[in-house]
């Protein structure tokens, strides 16, 4: 492993460890949650950077939403101008001085979350979030950790679907 992989390793276990210390609930940590948190998480990384058609897959789904933050700059610089991501009518004086969050990142924040309204109202978010507790609850394996950090979300889900 290289030295930036070992690096990320360690951060890894500084974020369990300061939120261990953080956290107000000491003694309701179990070290063997963490471990299988932590095993899955990377168990998961090196599937989708292994094998093929994961990676194809992520691929995808990042070109949609990168098509959707173009609609979204689009619209704000439509709307806003050179503000909203448009052409600068001047020359940048350092790289990223042209950014404005309030007028080009959160515009993609509402329309994500307008998204995920309209698919939670159309129950699509449920049906995933069911999926998702039912794949969980058949191997053993995701049984645990995976399961019990979406269980909140998916019962609740579940249940305003019916």
């Amino acid at each position: 492993m290289s030295a930036l992989q070992w690096q990320s390793l360690a951060g890894m276990g500084a974020l369990c460890l300061l939120a261990w210390v953080l956290g107000g609930c000491r003694r309701g940590v179990s070290a063997r949650v963490v471990v299988a948190g932590l095993a899955s998480v990377l168990g998961l990384a090196a599937l989708l950077l292994n094998i093929a058609w994961l990676r194809t897959g992520f691929g995808w789904i990042g070109q949609g939403v990168e098509a959707l933050a173009r609609a979204t700059r689009a619209g704000t610089s439509l709307v806003f101008g050179y503000l909203g991501g448009g052409p600068l009518p001047f020359p940048e004086p350092f790289p990223g001085a042209g950014f404005i969050l309030f007028f080009q990142a959160l515009p993609l924040v509402l329309v994500v979350g307008a998204l995920s309204a309209v698919l939670f109202h159309w129950g699509c978010w449920a049906s995933a979030c069911g999926c998702w507790r039912a794949g969980c609850g058949a191997s053993s394996a995701w049984a645990g950790p995976a399961a019990s950090a979406w269980a909140p979300m998916s019962s609740w889900a579940w249940s305003r679907r019916r």
